[in-house]
């Protein structure tokens, strides 16, 4: 089954209108990408979630904080930053079977393999107090960089977005794969969705 989802998050909304997104090796959703993640908590045990993520250049993955320093996810204390990340870009939920452990040297990972990164940027805000509101981080990959198959993103960012009057009307689109116990089952953490 599919591993915890990271830490709880607000939810402004709820998981509604996901459809399971198609042609996962073309645009716009070759970038994003199922992360794996390895942590140690402070028992010094091995403790394992799932995320999301989007490439936004050819080695740089844009996820939550959450994702890259646990706090202490389902009461379990680590307050670290996590070990090793695995990314799978557009990955097709089936193999690795079980990307609870990271992905063995021979594993043919569709669509576009695998990378991994050690190296993690999150703001102090989310590590020092746990605040949603800067809960914003970035993965560098070290043995590969995928997003010069699959594209990435970039950056964007509007300073004349400051009201919801004015920021409200846009339509956003987002490519995840949710692994949240809800729906029954939907939601398994093996399936990219779009919303």
């Amino acid at each position: 089954g599919p591993l915890p989802e990271g830490e709880p998050q607000e939810q402004d909304s709820a998981f509604s209108n996901l459809t399971a997104a198609s042609n996962l090796a073309n645009w716009p959703q070759a970038p994003n990408c199922k992360l794996v993640m390895r942590f140690r908590d402070q028992g010094g045990n091995l403790q394992w979630f799932v995320c999301s993520g989007t490439m936004i250049d050819a080695g740089v993955v844009l996820t939550a904080s959450h994702c890259v320093y646990a706090r202490n996810p389902n009461g379990t204390n680590i307050f670290a930053f996590a070990e090793i990340i695995y990314v799978y870009p557009a990955w097709d939920g089936v193999t690795p079977n079980n990307t609870g452990s990271g992905p063995d040297g021979d594993d043919v990972v569709q669509n576009f393999g695998w990378a991994s990164g050690t190296f993690f940027s999150a703001g102090t805000d989310y590590i020092n107090t746990g605040n949603f509101n800067a809960d914003v981080a970035m993965v560098r990959l070290s043995n590969r960089q995928p997003g010069q198959l699959t594209g990435w993103m970039g950056w964007w960012t509007d300073a004349n977005c400051t009201n919801t009057d004015r920021c409200g009307s846009r339509s956003f689109t987002n490519y995840a794969y949710p692994g949240e116990n809800c729906g029954g089952g939907l939601h398994n953490g093996r399936t990219m969705y779009v919303w």
